[in-house]
């Protein structure tokens, strides 16, 4: 009997078709589990901040370093072999980009985004007087702000190198009056004769300026256009330089352009011959300060034209008695012998100021004769130590045979200035009659 064999079921058959779909997700599940995950890689750490420096501690760095005249931490700084020819006439043209100074260097403070700090640090680099540092200041000439620029002008004066000249002419002719004023007196630091020309020419607007001045005005601050001018004349006073000078003080015809203090102060101290009209006519000014130095300038040259006033001067009991001082002393650099009564009777009157008479015994000396001696002895017992050496000194000048007749009775002075004054006198007196 021939059977057919039973058929075996297929595995598609057996299992039912949801079974199917979750045995596919279990296999594709382990295959994705088998597969390595890739890695990712670490982004780089980011740069880190640069430390914020407070203000208050740049400053402290900058008076340190000034105070222990270093311009920075460490190794010092390569001195420079030159400066740059000029700095630029634009300013902030030539102005490095500013950063955040973060260590105490004074080349990196004065390069600072404040401001404050680059002038202040401008300034500490002329007072450390390090010539390495001078590069640095030219730079600063073309800084955009006005204050930072006239403190490295100054701070160039302070290092007082020659080759500074070239860039300080150049900033004489800044916009700013300030930066003009403080680069004519770095010029006049360095002492550069042939920079006069060019500081009298900035200075050519001064008649504008200070012709309308009080004889002592000493306001500060001043505008800046009598700074500028008040630095350009003291600064061709330090060059000696009586054409430059003259001709920004003075009009053609000679004449001062103003009765401002600081006219009488520059023709006075040069010295100069030429300056005897104008110092005549600005004796006369009202004021203290303004006739003091005229006063004086005329003394100092030995010329009496102004002999007159200054007695007149001298004996006035309201004029200020700083004035009265310098028309004294100024008699006596003369030796103007007219003088003599009026100022005999200036050291006996109790009255007078001591510093007054005391002038007035000093000038004695040159100008004395008749009784002026003995107004001279009766001061040998003053209660002042200053007028008894004064007069000492002014009668061993007038009479020396006598007055060491005198002082050979008298005891020793309690005072040591007093005997210090009588070692001095009796040095220039013949030395057998001393011993």
């Amino acid at each position: 009997m021939k059977h057919k064999d039973k058929e075996t079921p297929s595995v598609m058959t057996s299992v039912p078709l949801r079974g199917l779909r979750l045995l596919l997700a279990a296999v594709v599940a382990v295959s994705a589990a088998c597969v390595p995950t890739p890695v990712a890689t670490p982004a780089p750490p980011a740069p880190a901040a640069a430390p914020v420096v407070p203000l208050d501690r740049k400053a402290a760095w900058i008076l340190r370093l000034e105070d222990e005249r270093v311009l920075r931490d460490g190794p010092t700084a390569t001195p420079d072999a030159g400066l740059p020819a000029t700095a630029s006439s634009v300013p902030g043209a030539a102005a490095s980009r500013f950063v955040p100074a973060t260590t105490p260097d004074l080349l990196r403070l004065v390069t600072d985004v404040d401001p404050a700090i680059r002038r202040r640090a401008a300034l500490a680099i002329g007072r450390v007087g390090d010539s390495a540092g001078g590069a640095a200041l030219v730079v600063a000439l073309a800084d955009p702000d006005a204050d930072v620029r006239a403190s490295a002008a100054f701070a160039l004066g302070l290092l007082g190198a020659k080759s500074a000249v070239a860039p300080l002419v150049a900033a004489l002719k800044d916009p700013a009056p300030l930066v003009a004023g403080r680069a004519a007196e770095a010029l006049g630091l360095i002492g550069d004769p042939a920079a006069a020309p060019a500081i009298a020419a900035m200075a050519a607007g001064c008649r504008t300026s200070i012709a309308g001045l009080d004889p002592d005005d000493e306001r500060e601050p001043q505008a800046p256009e009598v700074a500028q001018c008040q630095l350009a004349i003291f600064s061709l006073v330090r060059l000696k330089n009586y054409d430059a000078l003259s001709s920004v003080v003075l009009d053609g015809s000679g004449h001062p352009i103003s009765r401002w203090w600081p006219v009488a102060f520059a023709l006075q101290r040069l010295g100069d011959t030429r300056a005897v009209p104008a110092l005549v006519w600005l004796a006369s000014s009202t004021g203290v300060n303004t006739p003091a130095f005229a006063l004086k300038g005329l003394g100092a040259l030995h010329d009496n034209q102004g002999a007159p006033m200054a007695r007149a001067i001298a004996a006035r009991r309201d004029a200020d008695v700083r004035l009265r001082v310098a028309a004294v002393k100024m008699l006596g650099q003369i030796a103007d012998k007219a003088s003599a009564a009026a100022l005999t009777a200036l050291v006996s009157d109790r009255t007078t100021p001591l510093n007054l008479a005391v002038e007035a015994a000093a000038s004695l000396g040159a100008v004395g004769q008749g009784d002026a001696f003995e107004v001279l002895v009766d001061q040998f017992s003053h209660t002042s130590p200053v007028m008894r050496a004064a007069a000492l000194s002014a009668a061993a000048a007038l009479d020396p045979d006598a007055f060491l007749m005198i002082v050979s009775s008298l005891p020793e002075d309690r005072e040591w200035s007093v005997r210090a004054a009588y070692a001095h006198i009796l040095a220039f007196l013949p030395a057998d009659r001393v011993r």
